[in-house]
């Protein structure tokens, strides 16, 4: 695993940081690294161009983000085409 230090980081931004990791019943360091990965998802969710709808959809309204999708494969829609014949 990589270690990040963050120098210079002012009060009010650490207070803050412990307040929403007491809400969160997390330790600064997990809730340092949920923000982390949920801003680095937010940027990939930016570049729609290479991300399929449901993989997008799943992003924006995922059990992560509290809606649970239910969501099903047409019968046949992902068969492999037979072009032996």
């Amino acid at each position: 695993m990589k270690r990040l230090n963050i120098d210079k980081l002012d009060e009010e931004t650490f207070n803050r940081l412990s307040v929403q990791a007491r809400k969160h019943r997390h330790t600064l360091e997990e809730e340092a690294l949920n923000i982390l990965r949920k801003a680095m998802q937010t940027s990939k969710a930016k570049d729609i161009s290479s991300v399929r709808a449901g993989d997008f959809a799943l992003r924006l309204f995922g059990p992560d983000n509290g809606i649970e999708l239910d969501l099903q494969r047409s019968p046949g829609a992902y068969e492999a085409l037979d072009l032996s014949k």
